[in-house]
């Protein structure tokens, strides 16, 4: 019979497996997203529709949710009196009729906020995380303009010393020495990539100069990187204050689609007339495809990147999404985005295992949470 110690421990290393393995899953799904941001780029496609089309997505599936929850919870509120102790038969039929009108505009005004906009802490929060997911989004995807998919997505491994020294600022997590040390090494074929982007970048994307410049793909990479950390140390904020899973999806679609259309409103000039025209213009299938794929790998990332963040860190979650480049790079060694010449897959490979050890002693200095509470106890 295992004590209560023993039971409390089984019970916390599951949920930090089950938080890698969901972390691993959002990893795949990113690879997805990014070979679809490549298809994206090479076809001159709106990159703003396209992440409209990812927040679309999310507002179709999680808002009736949303909008369910909201309303027959505020209605039962309302059914049971909200909680006040009123004897109908001491209350005349005006007065009954009157706090009945007035149970229900106090659950018509709840709904409203809820689903609206209330001018609160977790509000603004959440415009916060959209907003910065968004930006992240773009520039991630505008990276593959200027350099190849493989190296903007070994870009993005920058996420991981940014979102420790932000959870260590902001959620007061207290990392070992194995924890930086595995994170270093992880994050150390960065700076050997990029050098060697600078190098050889006349021979990036079928050698074409003129939109080619990996060294402004590089900051854009790390500026995605950036962004990313902050929104997911804010989804983890968060996801520990209380906040269920259909109210961040909600804000996520939301909120994306309100920025998503202000920006191609902008592109256009800020003409109704224009944006309208271009939204006709869409009628391939070829496109909707292309836009389908990566709503729905954006959609699974945002799913199982909120379930991974519920078990687990935003440090360790973003040092385990370092396996997004294996899996672009394998897709890339099957030919995709014109394939490694003999001196990329070597650097590559290079690249790869250095991060793959920096990830494994990572995960052997175990769970960040699960030090935590120990400590607390």
């Amino acid at each position: 019979m295992l004590s209560a110690n023993e039971q409390a421990h089984i019970y916390r290393r599951t949920r930090w497996l089950y938080g890698l393995g969901f972390a691993f899953l959002t990893a795949s799904f990113a690879a997805g997203s990014s070979i679809t941001s490549e298809i994206l780029d090479d076809h001159n496609k709106s990159i703003y529709f396209g992440l409209l089309c990812c927040y679309f997505t999310l507002i179709c599936v999680y808002g009736p949710i949303r909008a369910t929850d909201v309303c027959a919870k505020e209605h039962s509120l309302a059914s049971s009196g909200g909680g006040e102790d009123v004897v109908e038969t001491v209350m005349d039929k005006k007065v009954r009729t009157n706090t009945f009108f007035k149970r229900y505009r106090i659950c018509f005004e709840n709904v409203r906020d809820q689903l609206i906009f209330t001018p609160n802490r977790k509000s603004f929060l959440l415009i916060g995380m959209t907003v910065l997911d968004f930006a992240g989004n773009y520039m991630q995807m505008l990276t593959y303009y200027y350099t190849s998919v493989s190296s903007g997505s070994i870009c993005l491994s920058a996420t991981v010393p940014i979102s420790l020294l932000l959870g260590y600022m902001f959620m007061s997590h207290s990392y070992k020495r194995l924890h930086i040390v595995g994170s270093c090494i992880a994050c150390g074929g960065l700076l050997f990539m990029i050098s060697f982007d600078s190098y050889d970048a006349k021979y990036l994307d079928g050698g074409k100069p003129d939109e080619i410049n990996p060294a402004l793909g590089d900051c854009l990479g790390l500026l995605a990187a950036l962004f990313n950390s902050l929104s997911y140390v804010m989804q983890e904020y968060l996801i520990e204050a209380g906040t269920c899973e259909n109210e961040i999806m909600t804000a996520f679609g939301v909120y994306g689609c309100v920025t998503s259309l202000l920006s191609l409103f902008i592109q256009y000039g800020c003409s109704y007339a224009d944006l309208i025209r271009f939204f006709k213009s869409i009628r391939s299938h070829y496109e909707w495809t292309i836009y389908g794929s990566l709503a729905l790998c954006e959609f699974c990332l945002h799913l199982s990147a909120f379930h991974s963040l519920s078990r687990i860190d935003a440090g360790t979650f973003n040092v385990v999404m370092l396996g997004q480049p294996l899996m672009v790079g394998i897709v890339r060694l099957c030919g995709f985005d014109g394939g490694f010449r003999m001196m990329q897959a070597v650097f590559f490979f290079i690249t790869l295992v250095v991060q793959t050890s920096g990830i494994a002693l990572f995960s052997y200095a175990g769970d960040v949470k699960e030090d935590e509470d120990e400590k607390n106890a």
